[in-house]
């Protein structure tokens, strides 16, 4: 009878565990917020390296490398939906970024027209990395691990 107690007692500890397990992993890969996503990330391609500093005040500062000319920029950034992002018209153009009238070739006469749209998708949950343009995807900036 202890026995299977024991047995008993073993299973529901583990079921436990990978419940909480689970539930951590997901409170993680749900997290689309401003400072879940805020961080260093960075560009390479097309001969030029970018730098993108995120925060969670929803600025960026923007660092960008080509043929020896370093060129810089700060503005605005807002998640739209779960994962979504629109960088301000600051944002510096890299190989293969577009902006909304050029991605979707259409235009509402507003600021929002020269904007840079993007997606957060997490590696494994938990990892961010971000791809700009939608179809087909533009640059990919991967997120720092230490800042």
């Amino acid at each position: 009878m202890a026995r299977v107690l024991g047995r008993s007692a073993k299973l529901v500890g583990s079921a436990l565990v990978a419940i909480l397990l689970f539930t951590g992993w997901y409170v993680v890969a749900a997290n689309y917020d401003y400072a879940a996503l805020a961080g260093t990330y960075s560009f390479r391609g097309g001969g030029v390296t970018s730098t993108l500093l995120l925060r969670s005040d929803r600025s960026f500062h923007q660092e960008v490398l080509e043929k020896g000319q370093r060129e810089v920029a700060d503005g605005s950034w807002r998640i739209i939906g779960e994962g979504g992002v629109s960088f301000s018209k600051e944002f510096l153009r890299l190989p293969g970024a577009k902006t909304f009238t050029e991605e979707f070739g259409m235009s509402y006469g507003n600021e929002a027209d020269s904007e840079y749209y993007g997606r957060f998708k997490k590696v494994a949950g938990v990892y961010p990395v971000l791809n700009l343009n939608a179809n087909p995807p533009g640059p990919t900036f991967f997120k720092k691990p230490f800042r």
